[in-house]
């Protein structure tokens, strides 16, 4: 990876894009303009279209398909200066409604830009289900390039409104960022969980007046503009979270003079102005939060809050699970943003909490399980036919569960085959050629979407 960018230098950067009133974009350079509306789709899930000025460039296609073909079409195009490519989402009246597929916007791994500048304006909505793991999932994505934004994103299913992974970068002067539903995670603008974004160059610039639900981000990574598109809140407040922080790290680079206008939702710590910038300062006695996790990559049972030296209280009765037996509940000696069994042991509720002050106080227990021995037997006999399946791990594809050479086929959203082949047993077939994406993958008479 690339070293980054100080927070203050790609704010910098990002005062060079002007968003006018009325969705209208201005900018040194070329702007290419389109527009993002849904169409009566025949190809079974939610169809879209992009249109620039009248000329049409996708028709009936997934969200992330018309997206892709916004990018090749504008970079097909003559233009001077610094190019921006600049997208409505709906038909400035209407919400754009994407259904359960976020809407990337990635850059190559390389470096290499192939977006150019961004922004994006008009209404979307999704319900895309939050992430507790890895790489974020939101309404809109963004990795390895920057967006600036006075579209009025939202998130219906507890999801991220705004996902921003690795060395992804948001600008949000303008519009209302909000998520509601599915128990209330939280977080309108998030990093992901565990991978660079949390960690690295990601990062979050706030300018003029937007509206935004709680904001989750790592020390260092959140400012407020300058220039053109200065913030000036305009007696709003922004609830933030910082991940990953201790006393003297920047909460919000060059926010020293907006203290009334940040709520800091880190327990243990208050903000204080220090230079340019609003700091985190030691508070009161920390207080985590502690979440139980039953099975993971699944829903949590109720949290607790735990002070500094108090004890976790077991829950009154054991989760169960059919199938298997109840082993404990296990968590991270250090939390600070461990969200995973594998560096887990058993919990013992006898010892009271005394993680460092480095910790984000968030941890998570998790239920531990051991496949009952009485009920593998008769699972055996009545789902034979469950043990056969279709595995994906990142960019690869397994057959689980054959004896013999299986036909596998890989089709578009468009029902368009892509591939088909024959697979050994448990071969491995890479699919890292095919462009971020959903896909649905058959074989063995299974039929499962895979997304890349």
């Amino acid at each position: 990876m690339k070293a980054c960018k100080s927070i203050k230098a790609l704010a910098a950067a990002l005062t060079t894009v002007v968003v006018m009133a009325g969705g209208a974009f201005a900018q040194q350079g070329t702007v290419f303009s389109y527009v993002i509306t849904k169409v009566e789709s025949a190809i079974g899930t939610p169809g879209f279209k992009a249109t620039i000025g009248t000329t049409q460039v996708a028709i009936d296609q997934s969200i992330q398909t018309v997206i892709d073909a916004i990018k090749t079409d504008a970079n097909s195009k003559p233009g001077v200066g610094i190019r921006t490519i600049a997208i409505q989402f709906g038909d400035g009246t209407n919400v754009l409604d994407i259904g359960h597929f976020p809407a990337y916007f990635v850059d190559s791994f390389s470096g290499v830009a192939t977006w150019g500048n961004i922004t994006i304006s008009g209404k979307i909505t999704s319900v895309v289900a939050p992430n507790f793991m890895g790489s974020p999932t939101a309404t809109v994505v963004i990795e390895r390039t920057s967006v600036t934004s006075t579209a009025d994103i939202a998130n219906t299913n507890g999801g991220p409104a705004i996902g921003i992974g690795d060395r992804g970068t948001v600008k949000i002067i303008g519009g209302t960022v909000a998520t509601s539903g599915n128990g209330g995670y939280g977080h309108a603008v998030d990093f992901d969980f565990i991978e660079s974004g949390a960690q690295g160059c990601g990062s979050v610039i706030l300018g003029g007046s937007p509206t935004i639900g709680n904001i989750r981000v790592s020390a260092g990574k959140l400012s407020v503009a300058t220039g053109t598109d200065a913030f000036a809140p305009a007696g709003k407040q922004y609830t933030i979270r910082i991940d990953r922080g201790a006393a003297g790290n920047v909460a919000v680079g060059g926010g020293a003079n907006f203290a009334g206008s940040f709520i800091l939702t880190n327990s243990g710590f208050s903000l204080a102005a220090s230079g340019n910038d609003l700091v985190l300062v030691d508070g009161s006695v920390p207080i985590y939060t502690v979440r139980f996790r039953v099975v993971e990559g699944g829903n949590f049972i109720d949290s607790q809050k735990v002070s500094y030296g108090d004890k976790v209280i077991r829950p009154a009765a054991d989760p169960t699970r059919d199938g298997y037996i109840f082993d404990g509940w296990y968590g991270a000696l250090n939390p600070d943003g461990i969200d995973t069994m594998q560096v887990a042991q058993l919990w013992d509720f006898d010892n009271p909490v005394m993680f460092p002050p480095l910790s984000s106080y968030d941890f998570v227990l998790f239920a531990k399980w051991t496949a009952d021995p009485a009920s593998i037997a008769a699972k055996r006999v009545i789902h034979t036919a469950k043990q056969f399946g279709i595995s994906q791990n990142g960019a690869n594809l397994r057959i689980v569960g054959a004896s013999q050479v299986t036909n596998i086929r890989i089709y578009n959203l468009n029902g368009k085959l892509l591939l088909s082949r024959s697979a050994m047993p448990n071969e491995i077939i890479s699919v890292s050629h095919l462009a971020r994406g959903t896909y649905v993958v058959k074989a063995l008479g299974n039929s499962v979407r895979i997304v890349r």
